[in-house]
């Protein structure tokens, strides 16, 4: 075994088996219970091409042989393994110890008296996609679907249940518990929510859901043993470049990717760090997608520097190409590409493996156009038709999932399959099949040269012969980097040693990819790391605080006589089918064309429904919300009468976006000078919260050294925020004020349809100490120039979150008068500040704000 697949493995054991590591393993659990409602998880960290897969096989036979000993609650003969895709869930086939070619023998894992042991354990490997619960009623007429769904609001008894699921996917383990869980590529299993650094973005949201939700389900039916986690990239995966992806907390090994290469387990990746391009600060073949104008690709024109990049790297390959031949490598060496979406993914593929052009009419043939690289055109030079074996793939990671392929890459991908000898239904599994044997003796992919992605190359693919790589996308993260790098890095063969013994190094040429996990070499001087200082409250000047009430959103009390529309507080807004078509024509090449229409409701079936909704954005429980309806129907009607409103077709307003937007508008109209309805607020469980204990570390550069403040600095954003803070210690009627920055305050608000969170610049606190009833508080916006998000927040602050805090008994009195201004014109700052200010100081207790 090398040192990282016995490292991970005698970890585990070590946590397992001994005193000490035990007493370790206890704190492994407690990082890992908050993350995994309670679930506890231990994550094996291991680059790209050092064995994961060996490492699951020895975690099941080192857990099988101990449990047949009875060797007391920690071992099982019962697993599962999930992974994230078909390729991986097919290559995890060799974790049975039945079948031909399995690891346990392979790698000679197991002393050959307790070989037989194994045949006993119950497996059962599945792709994530398999836990998600089925609608029963697919396929089931419409009229079926009425008569068994229940209401939306309290779910479907249409839906299958976690039981149901589980028992439909585990067969095999039926009456199985204890189940030992093998997470692989588990980067992709974590509880949606939870704190973290950022994910991958909604629908990496959508998967995680799906693959933990049923480990939990196993947990709570009493099912569930211990859970491993093995991946590459173990981490909280952070989409901002700015930001660095977090480690599960729950990792208990970590072999990284520069000690794999520095080890020779993987290739040694190469990428650009200097050439001879005039006066240029950066390598222009390392940020290859950015320097590129325009960003789209066509089959005959291929934009520069990228084209020049696929040149020279095409170059390099033919070297390596000559060199493999030479030396009797049984399949050549491989180029892939990795593309930012499907447009550009096929472009690049037909200018490199050729077409064949649309014919003129239906009974001439097109063209064929060869490629412009000889060794990956899949259409002959001469222009007489496509080679007969395939030398470049086009692939896409739907490939790896159950989701349809459609549009113009859907009939790429059949023409490809065809050519494999394939039918259409099964082009899938045909380019699935051929993606998985590229560099295999005998596959229907082993004479692939060039596999060109869209956006990502299936995770697991374990091609060892990539020599070439060349990235044609945005890179936000350096783990993006990491992972599209390690797409090239596995060892063509484990055997090229040198003379003393040690793995003769490979190397994968990379273009494109900006990968700085090695030093590079460039013409910019580096600049020295900016000073970090601390911003914390200052002892003895607890007289200075401020104190914040914290809203986590908002509700409407309706008055004593029920809910009225005030007409004026009707904004204008249009609903209209050109945004939202009603009805669509559909039609094919040959053959009637047909309409597809939305659900057709009458105008009051459509206003009930609305109102309905209305309602439920009123205080109070559901008994008072449903006496509030006739209220809401009437209101509605209103408001759909008001000149200021257009709606084209009433069935648009219970579809998105319409229907959650019109009902809020119709309550926030329900809110003002013509009606006895208020808002109010939903607040945290802590009420409040204050500069009392503040400490933390920043670089930001503008800051100011504040007097009338609880905190020593306030940190800034600019200059101007710098003066503001300055004027706010010299005016007289502030009493206290402090700079909202990373305090951990903010101001819920909806914008576009999205629950958002506000941080105001500055707050302070005028005319009066704390707990004063004559004090008045502050919110500054340091804006400058308007725009539709900050009128969004001005409009929250002024009409929804003032009111809430001075109408709500959970608010001190003195906490309750609050007055806002936005400074969009800086050089009238002084003036507005000073204005906000006089209103202040005329204010009055209020339930609407002026």
């Amino acid at each position: 075994m090398f040192f990282a697949q016995r490292e991970a493995i005698e970890t585990i054991v070590f946590l397992t088996e001994s005193r000490s590591g035990r007493a370790l393993a206890r704190k492994v659990a407690e990082a890992s219970r908050p993350h995994n409602d309670e679930i506890v998880r231990w994550a094996v960290k291991m680059a790209t091409g050092t064995g994961k897969t060996v490492v699951m096989a020895m975690i099941i036979a080192w857990q099988a042989l101990n449990a047949r000993r009875s060797r007391g609650e920690r071992y099982s003969r019962s697993f599962l393994a999930i992974a994230p895709g078909h390729t991986v869930r097919e290559r995890l086939q060799a974790l049975r110890p039945s079948v031909a070619g399995n690891i346990y023998d392979e790698f000679g894992l197991i002393p050959p008296r307790f070989r037989a042991e194994l045949s006993g354990i119950a497996l059962a490997i599945v792709n994530f996609q398999a836990l998600q619960r089925r609608d029963l009623l697919s396929g089931s007429s419409n009229v079926a679907k009425k008569v068994l769904h229940t209401d939306l609001n309290s779910g479907s008894v249409a839906t299958e249940d976690a039981a149901a699921m589980l028992s439909r996917v585990l067969r095999d383990l039926r009456g199985r518990d204890k189940l030992v869980v093998l997470n692989d590529e588990a980067h992709h299993c974590y509880l949606p929510g939870a704190e973290r650094q950022g994910s991958l973005g909604k629908e990496d949201d959508k998967v995680a859901a799906v693959w933990f939700n049923a480990i939990r389900d196993l947990r709570d039916q009493g099912r569930l043993g211990s859970v491993y986690d093995l991946s590459a990239t173990p981490m909280f995966i952070a989409t901002a470049a700015n930001k660095k992806a977090l480690l599960f907390p729950w990792t208990v090994s970590d072999f990284p990717l520069l000690d794999a290469i520095e080890s020779g387990l993987v290739k040694i990746p190469r990428l650009p760090v200097d050439d001879n391009a005039a006066e240029q600060d950066e390598v222009v073949n390392r940020e290859l997608y950015r320097r590129t104008s325009p960003k789209k690709v066509q089959p005959h024109k291929v934009p520069e520097p990228f084209g020049a990049a696929m040149r020279a790297l095409y170059q390099d390959y033919l070297e390596h190409f000559a060199a493999w031949q030479q030396a009797n490598m049984p399949t050549p060496p491989v180029f892939i590409v990795v593309a930012n979406n499907i447009s550009n993914a096929r472009a690049i593929y037909r200018h490199i493996a050729g077409y064949q052009s649309t014919a003129p009419d239906e009974d001439s043939p097109g063209e064929y156009v060869p490629g412009a690289f000889e060794h990956f055109s899949n259409v002959r030079a001469d222009g007489t038709g496509y080679r007969q074996t395939l030398r470049t793939l086009l692939v896409h990671s739907k490939l790896d999932s159950d989701d349809e392929i459609t549009g113009q890459l859907g009939r790429e991908l059949r023409e490809q399959a065809a050519r494999l000898g394939s039918p259409s239904g099964e082009a899938k599994a045909a380019i699935r099949n051929a993606l998985n044997t590229v560099g295999r003796l005998g596959g229907a992919g082993e004479q692939i040269r060039c596999v060109v992605s869209v956006s990502m190359l299936t995770e697991g693919w374990d091609t060892r012969t990539v020599t070439h790589v060349l990235g044609y996308r945005a890179f936000g993260t350096q783990l993006l980097c990491e992972q599209v790098t390690g797409r090239a890095l596995r060892r063509v063969n484990f055997d090229n040693l040198d003379e003393d013994g040690r793995f003769a190094p490979e190397y994968a040429e990379v273009f494109g990819v900006p990968f700085d996990f090695m030093p590079t070499t460039g013409r910019s001087c580096p600049r020295p790391p900016p000073e970090r200082y601390a911003v914390e409250s200052v002892p003895g000047r607890s007289a200075l605080r401020i104190t914040f009430p914290k809203l986590t959103g908002y509700l409407i009390e309706p008055g004593a006589e029920g809910v009225q529309l005030d007409p004026e507080r009707i904004t204008p807004h249009a609903i209209r089918v050109e945004d939202t078509p009603t009805v669509t024509v559909v039609e094919g090449t040959i053959g009637t064309s047909d309409e597809v229409a939305m659900p057709i409701l009458r105008r009051q079936s459509a206003v009930f429904k609305t109102a309905e909704s209305a309602a439920r954005l009123f205080a109070g429980d559901a008994n008072r919300r449903r006496a509030l309806f006739s209220d809401m129907v009437r209101v509605t009607q209103q408001y759909l009468a008001s000149d200021r409103i257009v709606c084209d077709d009433p069935a648009l307003l219970t579809h998105p976006p319409h229907g959650l937007n019109v009902p809020a508008r119709i309550a926030a109209a329900c809110v003002g000078s013509a009606s006895p309805s208020r808002p109010v607020g939903e607040f945290e469980t802590e009420l409040l919260a204050n500069t009392e204990g503040v400490w933390f570390e920043t670089s930001l550069r503008d800051r100011y050294g504040a007097v009338k403040s609880e905190l020593n600095v306030a940190a800034c954003h600019s200059r101007f925020e710098c003066s503001v803070a300055e004027h706010l210690d010299g005016h007289d009627d502030i009493r206290a004020w402090v700079r909202n920055f990373r305090l951990g305050w903010t101001i819920p608000y909806v914008f576009a349809s999205a629950q958002r969170e506000y941080e105001p610049d500055f707050v302070a606190r005028l005319f009066g100490d704390e707990e004063d009833l004559d004090c008045v508080h502050l919110l500054i916006e340091v804006k400058g120039v308007p725009d539709e998000q900050s009128d969004a927040k001005a409009a929250y602050v002024r009409d929804w979150w003032i009111p809430s805090v001075s109408n709500s008994p959970q608010v001190p009195a003195w906490l309750r008068s609050w007055v806002f201004v936005q400074i969009e014109d800086l050089g009238d700052a002084w003036r507005q500040l000073d204005r906000a200010i006089e209103r202040a100081r005329h204010s009055q207790p209020r339930t609407i704000p002026a």
